[in-house]
């Protein structure tokens, strides 16, 4: 015969029912130690080990849209999530399972679809070519009617601005720039479009230098004078002569109204827009 409680009795024993982890358990008083071990166990911190990170608990990154990016010559974790405008933590969240440490040219990662390096592109018409020889830059994915700097290194990690250019209209750079006076043959020389907040990049494949001079080198030429700020692409110089001349190339460490000497040669083709144009090869203070 079963044991039947007073009415009494069974409010009490409605009053101990327990929810776990959303099912509902009746006990009894006679049962009352297996019903402390139960709530041990629910109330466990086992749901820690699932917790999501905080950007995704946050919905940061669930409906973004992403695009396939090809990793380019020079490009470094930090630097195409600075180009992207990005976190550095976002993008390797985007890309999890990436390292860093040993990303490859042409290897595809994931960028926001709205990055701006994303569009940017740099070619060559050629891959190769004589030490004298001209090398035809082909950008785009700029912004239009900026100011881009033109860069040139050994590397693609390690480029420094030999020039100045301006996107068209439609966000485009074609230019011809001479190798810089450092290149010899068998070495490969690296060209990159640089946006002037250092923010967007675009680094070509490399320019494999061949053979000798196709003609004679072009003599050098000195010549002091004043800098002044006339220039819109390139710094500008007024010669002790009364000419006004271009300079291409590094002048750091100068400012317009500075007395130097420049030597150098006079460039055949140039981007600079005032006056007769010279390839620096060295600049110096003058009296």
């Amino acid at each position: 015969m079963k044991r039947r409680f007073p009415k009494s009795s069974r409010r009490v024993q409605a009053d101990l029912c327990t929810r776990c982890d959303g099912q509902f358990m009746g006990v009894t008083m006679r049962r009352l130690s297996i019903l402390i071990a139960a709530s041990l166990f629910c109330f466990s911190p086992v749901s820690q080990a699932v917790l999501a990170p905080p950007a995704l608990a946050q919905g940061r990154f669930i409906e973004r849209e992403v695009v396939r990016y090809s990793v380019r010559p020079g490009d470094t974790m930090s630097s195409i999530a600075r180009s992207a405008g990005i976190p550095l933590s976002e993008l390797q969240f985007l890309n999890r399972g990436v390292d860093p440490r040993f990303l490859r040219v042409g290897q595809t990662i994931y960028l926001p679809a709205d990055a701006p390096v994303a569009q940017l592109s740099l070619t060559l018409d050629q891959s190769r070519g004589r030490i004298d020889d001209d090398v035809a830059l082909r950008g785009s994915g700029f912004e239009p009617g900026s100011r881009v700097q033109i860069m040139a290194g050994d590397s693609p990690y390690r480029l420094q601005v030999i020039g100045n250019a301006r996107a068209d209209r439609r966000g485009g750079v074609n230019i011809a720039v001479g190798l810089p006076n450092w290149a010899r043959p068998g070495q490969q020389i690296f060209f990159g479009l640089q946006s002037r907040n250092s923010r967007a990049r675009a680094v070509a494949d490399a320019y494999q230098v061949i053979g000798r001079p196709s003609r004679p080198e072009r003599p050098l030429f000195s010549v002091s004078g004043t800098l002044t700020r006339q220039g819109v692409e390139c710094p500008t110089m007024r010669g002790d002569d009364g000419r006004t001349y271009s300079l291409a190339g590094d002048i750091r460490g100068f400012y317009p109204g500075d007395r130097v000497t420049v030597d150098g040669v006079i460039a055949e083709m140039s981007i600079c827009q005032q006056g007769t144009t010279i390839d620096v090869r060295r600049v110096t203070p003058s009296q």
